[in-house]
């Protein structure tokens, strides 16, 4: 299959047969789990403030929901923090990106949806 044909199948898998049922979604939650699966090496977001802040996992919903998890070395290894990408698989590589193009569309949908709905962005968020 193309990098596209995978995509398609990813989306239909996850947004129109709704395997992903257990997620709710909120605003900008598919671009940031989309970011961290596509992302070559860990991402992380600064949290806090001036003397008391961490560098923390951004991703947006609960860890039994993230794939990174479960490739690479956290399929030998625990660990809280994800799977290095150096250490996946092509294959698994290849899923992840897949996975990732599935919600970069689904948060394309998402925002057309607000678009026709006429709210600004900066409304969903108050």
């Amino acid at each position: 299959m193309t990098g596209l044909e995978l995509i398609v199948a990813e989306y239909t898998h996850q947004f129109v047969e709704g395997s992903n049922g257990s997620v709710q979604v909120e605003e900008s939650q598919l671009a940031m789990a989309a970011a961290c699966y596509a992302a070559p090496e860990q991402l992380y977001r600064l949290q806090g403030g001036d003397d008391d802040f961490i560098m923390a996992d951004p991703w947006p919903w609960e860890k039994n929901h993230d794939r990174r998890q479960s490739v690479g070395e956290r399929k030998l290894y625990g660990g809280t923090l994800p799977a290095d990408p150096d250490s996946c698989t092509i294959e698994e590589r290849i899923e992840l990106l897949a996975l990732a193009g599935a919600m970069i569309a689904a948060e394309i949908d998402r925002l057309k949806t607000v678009s026709m709905s006429g709210a600004a962005l900066t409304e969903i968020a108050a």
